[in-house]
């Protein structure tokens, strides 16, 4: 009955795995979640596995002895990868504790070692869901008036471009741009100070990364502003027809009446303060950042007004 029980988990685990995948954007972490649920399955299912191979190599026609060997194999091997796993992975969860629990400084030198493959972090799925999209703008000028901006693959920008689906790869810099929007100046880090040098200097490298680099003709920006702004679904995309349009309650409808101009007239948010493309409806635009530019090489920050 057991075994019956776990099969029908994991077969929907992986179905939901599968809608989750089709329905939205989600790098690996649909992946990773269908690859751990399949090792609750019996090895009997598979046509061919890797443990039968390495079965009959260690039984070598001797059942008895060979299955001892077999089992002491694959349990010290998981053992040992279950110890060096949990010790080293002491350090990054003691993070979690914000600083109630030390570590040894033994375990430092090896972690260093294994670290920078990022295989040991803690791990912790979102605690809420964003109900907003903010977008980092970035835009380069060569007189401080005229802006072009970069278009990037795998995030909005272009409001007549169709957002693109991806499955099984997590675009890492639009990845981390996204948490942008929670972050603010002076707490981005220094990997975005060096992508704006980067786009400044017209770096191939980078700007290969981009879907539309401006300045591809060879010359570069003189000036670089990043902007933030708010994106939803448009309008009129063409999927559109089968959402359904949200329905004010009523008691949402007396809130927003609660506003009262000066003539006694209720005045209820209007869409018009969005800039309407053909996929995309993009808000107000906000700096986000100091506008950027090089003076004798090095990355300086603009605060003054550009003339």
């Amino acid at each position: 009955m057991l075994p019956l029980f776990i099969k029908f988990n994991v077969f929907n685990l992986l179905f939901l795995q599968i809608l989750i995948a089709i329905s939205g954007n989600y790098g690996i972490f649909n992946l990773n979640s269908m690859v751990i649920s399949l090792i609750f399955l019996d090895d009997s299912i598979f046509p061919s596995t890797i443990s039968s191979v390495i079965n009959y190599i260690i039984t070598n026609n001797d059942q008895t002895i060979g299955g001892i060997m077999y089992e002491a194999t694959f349990a010290s091997i998981a053992l040992g990868i279950v110890a060096i796993t949990l010790i080293l992975s002491f350090i990054p969860l003691t993070q979690l504790t914000r600083g109630m629990v030390g570590f040894s400084n033994k375990l430092v030198v090896p972690y260093m070692y294994v670290s920078k493959f990022g295989l040991l972090n803690y791990y912790g799925l979102f605690a809420s869901m964003t109900t907003s999209r903010k977008e980092i703008l970035f835009q380069g000028s060569t007189d401080g008036q005229e802006w072009h901006q970069y278009e990037f693959n795998w995030k909005p920008g272009d409001l007549d471009v169709q957002p693109r689906f991806i499955i099984g790869h997590l675009p890492r810099l639009e990845w981390r741009l996204w948490f942008c929007q929670f972050e603010s100046f002076g707490t981005t880090g220094a990997w975005f100070d060096s992508f704006c040098d980067k786009l400044l200097r017209n770096e191939p490298s980078v700007v290969g990364m981009l879907r539309k680099n401006p300045f591809a003709q060879g010359t570069r920006p003189k000036y670089l502003r990043c902007l933030i702004a708010s994106y939803k679904f448009s309008e009129k995309n063409p999927y559109r027809a089968v959402l359904r349009p949200r329905e004010y309650s009523k008691k949402e409808t007396q809130e927003l009446c609660q506003q009262v101009d000066a003539q006694g007239q209720a005045t209820i948010p209007s869409d018009k303060k969005y800039e309407e493309g053909k996929w995309w409806r993009k808000g107000k635009s906000f700096l986000y950042y100091p506008i950027l530019s090089l003076k004798d090489g090095e990355l300086v920050y603009r605060v003054q007004r550009l003339e």
